[in-house]
């Protein structure tokens, strides 16, 4: 009976500590979208902003891998401060792309 008792223990213990875990995993990744934004806002124009801010309301995932375009671009000097015109671009070239990954996918029989 005891024994029962003290592996009882030990799972709850453990079962803790995964939640720990994964509630710090979590939150580290929602530094690094913060960080990431924030550091895409810095390259951007405010009519940019404003269209990857409706964006991020409709669509949060695809805003993001806007935002971390614009922040990859950025940093390796390909483009300045982005301006609406552009993000239309960077929008445009990312829905061709996944146009064109969704028309590559074939079933299998």
């Amino acid at each position: 009976m005891k024994e029962d008792e003290e592996l009882e223990k030990l799972k709850e213990k453990r079962m803790r500590e995964m939640q720990e875990q994964d509630q710090g995993r979590e939150e580290a990744v929602e530094r690094q979208k913060q960080q990431i934004w924030q550091k895409a806002k810095q390259n951007m124009t405010d009519g940019a902003i404003d269209r990857l801010s409706n964006i991020r309301t409709v669509d949060e995932q695809k805003a993001y891998t806007v935002a971390r375009q614009v922040v990859a671009l950025a940093e390796s000097n390909r483009i300045g401060t982005v301006d609406d015109e552009q993000m239309k671009n960077i929008l445009s070239e990312i829905k061709k792309d996944t146009e064109k990954d969704q028309a590559n996918i074939k079933f299998r029989k």
